[in-house]
């Protein structure tokens, strides 16, 4: 089969364009569109050179698993190696339900599905898959909001137990599907919290920890207080063990004295 350069290189970027965005539907904080791009793009520099004599080495399982990694870092960062775990377990997992779908439809439109030693040719006419492929991120978003929402009248109110050295502040929480504050560089969720008595008592020893954490909403951008405590859980249905900052803001409502990222549930 005669494979041409430009329908390789235009492939698998938009094939990597998609499970990155995809990706970062499903498990905020998403990634810069530019980012994604990068990403994609180094991917098919991959796919362009792996057939080449020279690079065949390129084709070994191991490299190619590296280089998966390689464009999840690209696109999200590190963070930490449980997000970063995260992320990468499904990016691959959705590359393979892609390859699955892309063979289908290759035999759905007469189309033979080329795979050589590091790039795929799917086959489907561009004018479709580009539309396609916007698509199936859109409904991976719809998606993720509507489980969100469940979760988030599920489990609406539960306690935020925060430990700093000897001490423990619990407050009574709030899931929020609408706070989507992450650390910046860590991509760490920030659980925001009232000015508590018991916190501004500590707050001269926090002060070594403290991080601007800039805010962008309706009324302007702004900047919070941030920091990382020594545990934090949270107490519902079941108690959990999770990894988050506690910013501190002046404008929450009084009966409401923490707002939870749906995300840490």
């Amino acid at each position: 089969m005669r494979v041409y350069l430009e329908v390789v290189i235009l492939d698998n970027f938009f094939i990597d364009l998609l499970l990155l965005s995809a990706l970062s539907a499903l498990l905020p904080p998403r990634a810069s569109l530019g980012r994604r791009c990068l990403a994609a793009g180094l991917g098919t520099l991959y796919a362009v050179l792996t057939p080449l004599r020279q690079f065949r080495f390129l084709a070994h399982p191991a490299i190619k698993m590296g280089v998966g990694l390689l464009l999840v870092f690209a696109a999200f960062g590190f963070g930490d190696w449980r997000t970063y775990g995260k992320r990468a377990l499904a990016f691959f997992g959705l590359g393979a339900l892609l390859g699955g779908l892309v063979i289908a439809g290759g035999f759905l439109f007469g189309s033979p599905t080329a795979a050589g030693r590091g790039y795929i040719v799917t086959g489907i006419p561009l004018w479709l898959l580009i539309p396609v492929s916007l698509l199936s991120v859109k409904g991976c978003e719809t998606l993720v909001r509507r489980i969100k929402d469940a979760i988030s009248r599920e489990d609406a109110v539960l306690t935020v137990r925060i430990r700093i050295g000897d001490t423990e502040i619990s407050l009574p929480g709030m899931v929020d599907s609408g706070n989507l504050l992450t650390m910046p560089g860590t991509g760490v969720p920030v659980i925001v919290c009232g000015r508590e008595p018991e916190l501004m008592a500590l707050w001269p020893q926090l002060q070594s920890r403290m991080l601007e954490l800039p805010v962008h909403s309706i009324g302007g951008e702004q900047s919070l207080q941030a920091f990382r405590p020594d545990g934090i859980q949270l107490c519902g249905k079941d108690t959990k063990e999770v990894t988050a900052a506690v910013a501190v803001s002046q404008e929450l409502a009084r009966d409401i004295r923490a707002l939870v990222p749906v995300s840490l549930l």
